[in-house]
């Protein structure tokens, strides 16, 4: 008889009698509390071997962390791993650093670890919900050697979410002793190994913030630590970390305004200091004569590096004091130290003392942009690993002193100028990983062809693995050595000639958007151009200009566009100028691929498009939402763009030659395709016909013809802007085809004189915008005719003295915007009879210096804006009797 009981823990009187019946049958109970199984609270005995309920996510975890499978006892250790995973409270977390810890471990340890006491410890009301995953870290934590103890510890200082950056965080570690001694691998490498091990164990986990959004050293490695994991770290750090307590030794300081020795602790004990915010005086800092570690911001003009140099056992110090002068000489007293960030335009030379710090192993002076010159003594810091001197614009003599860096590892010149030599100098950094020379080759060469075999230099190097080349605007070789680099970044390198064969290879940082602007170059004999790239380009959006510069057709065809799947976003464009190929022949060949839905063909010069754009536009493009043709000069008529059936927002953009956007290939106005928003833009010519097509916004600009009668049809539009147009307001029968529309923008137009027909056209217009019409008579717009109207914005009116006495009869008006009317001298009293009013705006209308008696009259008015008026109008708003008027206004902004 086979029975599953599940069983509330608390029933045991009454399983202990189900379990003696059940004498000689299988029972299998599954009844947990707190990760013990009831087989040990109740003590069964064979024949009843009863197996802990295990957690099946964490003991997978555990098992992969562990490397369960490959050992030769796994059949010992399953049950105890259950049993383990249990208590892991369902949380990876625990899992996974658990997991870890047991790795290679014994039986033994695998059995002390499931009934360790620290199980059992009763949990806090704040840890009861996580008493579990705690006991499991601390376990985790309680197998680390002491020195990975220390360092993990120390991170308790920092807040929890806070941003780590690993060689920060191993320079720290470093300069307070936290590293044990090693005859196999150097500090810096032990530190990089105790962050292995922190990740590993999930005591660290990689930073999801994306590195870009990061102004400076975007190529750093960040960390978090999980909230759990801080607690654990901050638990065992006990008050050493904790200012106000009597041990601390490390601290975090949020309230920089405070002398540190008024703190209850002894200065004298403290190792680290970080401030959160700027410090203004030396006396946050200067009594600590023992730190070792020292990172602020300095917000004062006062020179706090007279203090810095009196922390003699300083091993660590970052500063960033912008637009203060420092003085160096106070730095070059620091010999002890083996990191230091200086990020200030107010340095301009380091000491010559600098060459005895003998210990330096990262030199930060990212953005020192008034640095005028490295000292020879530069070159004897022989320990130098990490040297960053990016945006240093005006420094000299770099390339004199790096010859002697042989241990350098990491180097960034970015934005340097002043680097003549610099080929001669790299090809003895052996030691050499990273490397960027972003902006950097105008300063090197004086000849734009003599780069190939200095990137081939620096790409032979034995170490190289990263290089930024990028916003270079040289014609650039790639060579094969290339290939073997982890990371080449060209962002912005628009004269790439040539890239290895093996280009997949390579990883290429943000490659989609290497090439998302690419501009097609040839030389002068070249008999090819470099458009073969493309064949690589990958990424969502993709934008090739200077398409003029083609040789052939061929080259357009190797490229395989329409076999580019990624490609939401395509922009082809020509220049102005010669052509060896004409261009219809090589929009042939650039055939999209059929998941575009952004199109835009730019500066285009032959009549005609090719046939995939004409017969079979709908195969070719069917996902195509947003089409754009911009300056082509010699086009006169359009493909059948409302055959697409994705199609919503459509532009035609300076093209003075078009005259017909022919719809005759549709069977019936009906079957046209609802469009969203069509644009026409000095289109002087363009007539459409024989239907409208439907959109539900149109924008008509210098397109006169457009404006014209059409042939009778009807479409549903939400939205017109209308502009620069010398057709008056009377003549546009394009209105007559349009019912329903609600707002209308009229920008650039003497003439807003309307006709009957006009004027039932606007019969459901609820908001107007009049823009830029000074030649224009506003009394000549019949405003009693717009008898749905709610909204009116008159902008950039100079010529205005006067709101046309028809205003008065917009009885639904519910916004009043004047913007940019200063030859308006008032509003009149009828003001008060726009019952409907609930807004009224008025900006830069400097003659107006009351408002009218009448505004009392509006007691639907919630709202009044004035800024940038007549100082009078102020004035006359603030007055007692004044604001009794306006005491009924919900919301004043008045703002001069």
């Amino acid at each position: 008889m086979d029975d599953l009981w599940e069983k509330n823990p608390s029933h045991l009187q009454e399983l202990k009698a189900m379990l003696k019946q059940g004498e000689g049958s299988k029972v299998l109970v599954v009844v947990t509390t707190r990760g013990k199984s009831i087989a040990q609270e109740i003590g069964t005995v064979d024949p009843f071997e009863l197996p802990p309920l295990s957690d099946p996510m964490c003991w997978d975890i555990l098992k992969v962390k562990s490397n369960f499978e490959t050992r030769q006892d796994k059949g010992r250790l399953e049950l105890i791993g259950k049993e383990i995973a249990m208590k892991c409270g369902g949380v990876a977390l625990a899992a996974q650093s658990l997991g870890h810890m047991l790795k290679s471990k014994t039986y033994d340890v695998w059995n002390s670890i499931r009934s360790n006491h620290i199980w059992n410890l009763p949990a806090s009301k704040e840890t009861s919900s996580t008493h579990e995953v705690l006991a499991s870290l601390l376990l985790s934590y309680n197998f680390m050697p002491p020195h990975l103890k220390l360092c993990f510890a120390y991170c308790a200082i920092f807040p929890k979410g806070c941003n780590m950056i690993s060689d920060d965080l191993i320079h720290q570690w470093i300069a307070l002793g936290f590293m044990e001694p090693s005859s196999t691998f150097s500090t810096r490498q032990l530190g990089e190994i105790y962050i292995t091990n922190l990740l590993e164990m999930s005591f660290l986990q990689h930073s999801t913030i994306d590195a870009r959004y990061f102004k400076e050293r975007e190529e750093a490695k960040r960390f978090v630590m999980h909230d759990l994991v801080h607690d654990l770290a901050r638990s065992v750090m006990d008050d050493e970390y904790n200012l106000e307590g009597p041990n601390c030794r490390y601290a975090w300081l949020t309230d920089c305004s405070k002398p540190l020795k008024s703190s209850k602790n002894s200065p004298a004990k403290i190792r680290a200091l970080h401030f959160a915010y700027k410090v203004s005086s030396s006396d946050a800092f200067s009594t600590a004569k023992h730190i070792r570690v020292l990172s602020l911001r300095i917000n004062s003009r006062h020179d706090l590096t007279v203090s810095i140099g009196e922390l003699k056992q300083l091993r660590y110090l970052s500063f960033l004091c912008d637009g203060i002068q420092i003085n160096p000489r106070c730095i070059g007293m620091l010999s002890k130290l083996n990191y230091l960030r200086i990020h200030s335009d107010g340095i301009r030379a380091l000491p010559e003392s600098i060459g005895e710090m003998k210990g330096l192993m990262h030199l930060d002076l990212s953005g020192c942009s008034n640095l005028k010159e490295l000292p020879m003594s530069f070159a004897k810091i022989r320990e130098l690993v990490y040297l960053d001197l990016s945006d240093c614009y005006g420094v000299s003599g770099i390339p004199k002193v790096l010859g002697g860096l042989t241990k350098l590892q990491h180097l960034n010149l970015s934005g340097c100028r002043n680097l003549k030599g610099l080929p001669d100098t790299i090809a003895n950094l052996t030691e050499l990983q990273y490397l960027n020379l972003t902006k950097c080759f105008e300063n090197i060469y004086s000849s734009i062809y003599q780069t190939e075999s200095f990137v081939n230099c620096i790409c032979t190097l034995p170490n190289m693995k990263q290089l930024y080349l990028s916003w270079n605007n040289y014609p650039l070789t790639i060579p094969d050595s290339a290939s073997h680099l982890t990371k080449l970044v060209l962002i912005g390198c628009w004269q790439i000639i040539r890239l290895p064969e093996c280009v997949d290879n390579i990883h290429f940082s943000d490659f989609g958007a290497t090439f998302r602007q690419f501009f097609v170059y040839a030389g002068d004999t070249d008999t090819s151009s470099n458009i073969n790239l493309l064949k690589y380009a990958s990424g969502a959006e993709l934008e090739i200009l200077h398409l003029e510069s083609m040789k052939s057709p061929e080259e357009a065809h190797s490229i395989n566009l329409s076999e580019k799947q990624t490609i939401l976003e395509l922009k082809l464009l020509w220049n102005k100028g010669a052509r060896s190929v004409d261009d219809i022949k090589l929009l042939v060949e650039l055939v999209p691929p059929t998941t575009l839905q952004r199109f835009k063909i730019g500066g285009y010069c032959s009549v005609g498009f090719p046939d995939w754009l004409i017969m079979s536009i709908s195969i070719h493009l069917p996902n195509l939402v947003n089409m754009t043709l911009q300056d082509l000069p010699s086009c006169k008529s359009l493909p059948p763009f409302c055959q697409l059936p994705n199609l919503q927002e459509l532009s035609l953009i300076n093209m003075k030659s078009l005259e017909e956007w022919d719809t005759s290939y549709l069977s019936d106005e009906n079957s046209v395709n609802d469009l969203k928003k069509v644009v026409i833009n000095d289109c002087p010519k363009l007539r459409i016909k024989p239907h409208l097509p439907r959109a539900a916004s149109w924008c008509i600009l210098k397109s006169d013809d457009v404006l014209l009668p059409q042939r009778e049809s009807v479409s549903h539009v939400d939205k017109l802007i209308v502009g620069r147009t010398d057709v008056p307001m009377h003549e546009w029968g394009f209105l007559h085809h349009l019912f329903s529309l609600w707002h209308l923008s009229i920008n650039h137009c003497s003439d807003l004189t309307i006709s009957p027909e006009i004027s039932e056209a606007l019969h459901s217009l609820k908001s107007l915008e009049i823009i830029y019409c000074s030649q224009a008579k506003l009394e000549e717009l019949s405003f009693g005719e717009l008898t749905s109207l709610q909204e009116l914005t008159i902008y950039d009116h100079q010529a205005l003295e006067e709101l046309p006495n028809n205003m008065r009869q917009l009885s639904k008006l519910q916004s009043l915007t004047l913007y940019d009317c200063p030859s308006l001298r008032q509003l009149p009293q009828w003001l008060g009879e726009l019952a409907s009013l609930k807004k009224l705006e008025m900006r830069s209308c400097g003659a107006i210096m009351t408002l009218p008696e009448s505004i009392q009259q509006l007691t639907d008015l919630q709202k009044l804006e004035i800024s940038c008026c007549n100082p009078e109008l102020y004035k006359w708003c603030k007055a007692e009797e004044n604001r009794r008027k306006l005491a009924h206004i919900e919301r004043k902004n008045i703002d001069f």
